[in-house]
């Protein structure tokens, strides 16, 4: 199980939440839009407000309507009509001081506030990222699927069986293949946990040191998610006395070491011959023509490392959870990709890209499983005119979301059963609904990787679905949030077909 450590850094955060609001509320007027406030509802669940924060917001919505403040100056929005108003180009809008968390050494294409930089940090990696670039991935990646079948093969192969399955638990599994996959991208080198079995990696900044990413990666979202909510926290956090902080930059300081370790060792060769990801930032010039320095190189190798792992992983377990328990959806997408040519193993993307049932069962799980469930915050810019939906006026200095989670949960924008698994939805979208569908993001800072994310993923899928048939051995699900949502872990029966 993965230790995120939610223990009592959340009754001293919601004690310190409850001085800051009460301050706050004296001494400024926090009170200059009129909308519900719902705060004190969030500071007397803080549990969930900091580990299942997506949750919270959501319930807050429903019972409150589309427009909730959360925090003294942070409203949340459920209305598709904010989205391009919020996230959209040349809105006057930017980043609010909720990214300065998750800052390692220097910003990056994540943390970047300002527009201009962000776009800078952008073009480095975007060629990377643009479809042709992303076909030319194949090769890595039907590598490392071919790898997960063996495993898989050879777990049916030796493993107890019950009624003709095995059970399996998958979403360790994704998290390897997605790691490996990463490394052989960026780095041009593998971790090797799908030949290992485990996700044990070794740490050249604490030598003799093996540590768990998939610990190191949870326990890093848990603390940079809470240091965002509680900013002026920051500072302190290395201070308080309960290790909830201390695990979370030590996951971070984890992270920060594989990578800037392949960093290390690839500015100091004579030459680089690689055609990765990391390559692209080797060559990298800032705005005055110079060379990015190490800082930024591995700050942006993480941000890289980290996003990738997390949308692949996350999602593709999310997916295994609903077809597991909606029995008839796997027989449709098995139909499906049984009705194509598919030669070997592992198909090319072209066999796949355009399966319309492929297509609706990955994107219903990315409405019900975002891996971003929170509405990324952006500020309105001091010295602006502020920002109008309908009736309501946010003053400068406010800040604003669209909760993902919420929107692609919306009944009145999705219907009566959306919080149901049901693919046959997207055969035919409202523009409301089309509008309302966000798993990357929207504008200039929506996800870059989202072409390759598709690229991984239906090849995957289709993969995993030809090869072997699936059923649910635990319906039971536990989800947890800190910067992302993570499923805990879905314990599966797999047969080969």
């Amino acid at each position: 199980m993965i230790d995120t450590g939610l223990d009592i850094s959340r009754q001293l955060v919601l004690f310190l939440t409850h001085i800051g609001i009460y301050v706050v509320n004296l001494w400024t007027n926090v009170y200059c839009f009129s909308v519900t406030f719902a705060l004190g509802a969030l500071g007397n669940t803080c549990e969930e407000f900091l580990s299942k924060r997506s949750y919270t917001v959501y319930d807050l919505h429903e019972r409150l309507g589309p427009v909730v403040r959360i925090q003294p100056n942070h409203v949340s929005i459920v209305d598709e009509r904010a989205i391009n108003l919020v996230y959209g180009h040349g809105n006057g809008l930017e980043k609010s001081s909720w990214y300065d968390s998750s800052i390692s050494l220097t910003r990056s294409i994540f943390t970047a506030r300002k527009r201009a930089e962000h776009a800078r940090k952008r073009r480095y990696i975007a060629h990377s990222f643009a479809p042709k670039s992303s076909r030319a991935a194949e090769g890595p990646i039907a590598d490392k699927v071919e790898l997960l079948v063996r495993k898989w093969d050879e777990i049916i192969d030796k493993g107890p069986q019950f009624d003709g399955f095995t059970q399996l638990e998958c979403r360790r599994w994704f998290t390897y293949l997605s790691f490996d996959i990463t490394g052989d991208l960026l780095f041009s080198e593998p971790f090797g946990m799908l030949e290992n079995g485990s996700d044990l990696v070794k740490i050249d900044n604490k030598p003799g040191s093996y540590v768990s990413m998939m610990n190191s990666l949870a326990q890093r979202s848990a603390a940079v998610a809470t240091l965002g909510v509680l900013p002026w926290l920051k500072p302190h956090a290395h201070h308080l006395p309960d290790p909830f902080f201390h695990r979370g930059m030590d996951g971070l300081q984890n992270l920060l070491g594989v990578t800037s370790a392949h960093v290390k060792e690839r500015m100091a060769a004579a030459q680089d011959n690689h055609d990765d990801w990391l390559s692209l930032l080797l060559r990298a010039r800032d705005d005055q023509g110079e060379l990015l320095k190490f800082e930024e190189i591995a700050s942006e190798s993480l941000t890289l490392f980290m996003a990738a792992i997390e949308t692949v992983s996350n999602t593709l377990s999310a997916m295994m959870y609903y077809l597991t328990t909606s029995p008839s959806s796997l027989q449709k997408l098995q139909a499906e990709v049984n009705s194509i040519d598919i030669p070997g193993t592992v198909p090319p993307f072209t066999n796949v890209r355009a399966l319309p049932y492929l297509d609706a069962v990955l994107n219903e799980t990315m409405r019900l499983h975002s891996v971003l469930g929170i509405g990324l915050p952006r500020e309105v810019l001091p010295g602006s005119k502020g920002v109008h939906l309908d009736s309501f006026y946010f003053p400068p200095g406010t800040v604003l979301s669209v909760p993902i989670y919420a929107i692609h949960r919306s009944r009145d924008i999705w219907g009566q059963d959306a919080n149901m698994f049901r693919p046959e939805r997207w055969e035919k979208l409202s523009n409301r609904q089309k509008t309302s569908f966000i798993p990357f993001g929207h504008g200039p800072a929506a996800c870059v990787g989202r072409n390759l994310a598709e690229v991984e993923m239906k090849i995957i899928a289709a993969t995993l679905v030809r090869r072997y048939t699936f059923r649910m051995d635990d319906s039971e699900i536990e989800c947890t949030e800190g910067t992302t949502r993570k499923l805990i872990k879905v314990n599966i029966g797999i047969k080969r077909r």
